[in-house]
């Protein structure tokens, strides 16, 4: 599946490749000048902390704002139901999104994508499971397909925004490291965006698994899973090994 992502975003690189800005309300201190540019640095995102990552919806297609990963469908009822149900919709399986009670209203109208520079898996060997960093050297920022939804809480009358990712099966690469469950996230190319967002258009030939030839990884360190210390540092990218596919 999909629970861990980096975004390093440079703005300069958003309003090129989609035409988009950031709501700089929505990522704090995350957004970092950098000489006549801006850039998004979220290093390591676990998608079990909730928090906001950058998404473009088809509703505001030229704003990036920040939704909590892990979505709450507009029918949930109550704050403990939320919160216990954000647990099981990091992911959704882009087989079944029109069929799932949790995704399907969501899938026909509330269509968004991802920004990220890259993603996280691990490989199982034997008991270990060894980390991977996984990204596309031709595609900086990678557009994974998403759904979101916004759910107001009766208690307290506020709303959240959230944000599903999109799984498929994987290709031979994201095979030969996800190799437990073999899923990947729904990489779209940016030419199949607009397609995406229509929710008139058929998604049978959108969420594919991504060329893998396209992509690359390697071996990083466990950093990526210390408990004390913080994981939010470009260190938990390096290569540990010189293990690249």
């Amino acid at each position: 599946m999909c629970y861990a992502t980096s975004a390093v975003l440079k703005a300069s690189m958003v309003k090129k490749e989609f035409d988009a800005s950031f709501l700089h309300a929505d990522f704090e201190d995350k957004i970092v000048a950098q000489n006549d540019d801006e850039e998004l640095r979220m290093y390591h995102i676990n998608g079990f902390t909730f928090e906001k990552i950058p998404v473009i919806t088809n509703q505001q297609p030229h704003l990036v704002q920040g939704y909590h990963w892990g979505l709450i469908p507009a029918w949930v009822k109550d704050e403990q139901s939320a919160i216990d149900l954000r647990k099981m919709t990091l992911n959704a399986k882009s087989e079944s999104i029109f069929e799932k009670p949790s995704f399907r209203d969501a899938a026909k109208t509330n269509r968004c994508v991802v920004l990220v520079s890259g993603f996280y898996e691990w490989k199982t060997v034997g008991k270990e499971k060894i980390p991977h960093y996984i990204y596309c050297p031709s595609m900086p920022i990678m557009p994974l397909a998403g759904l979101y939804s916004t759910w107001k809480n009766p208690s307290t009358q506020k709303t959240i925004n959230t944000v599903t990712i999109l799984t498929t099966e994987a290709n031979e690469l994201m095979a030969e490291i996800h190799n437990a469950l073999k899923r990947m996230p729904v990489i779209l190319p940016k030419s199949n965006i607009a397609k995406w967002f229509d929710s008139d258009y058929g998604k049978q030939d959108l969420l594919l698994p991504f060329d893998a030839n396209a992509m690359r990884a390697h071996e990083i360190s466990k950093l990526i899973t210390a408990r004390n210390q913080n994981t939010n540092v470009p260190e938990v990218l390096m290569p540990s090994k010189n293990s690249l596919f």
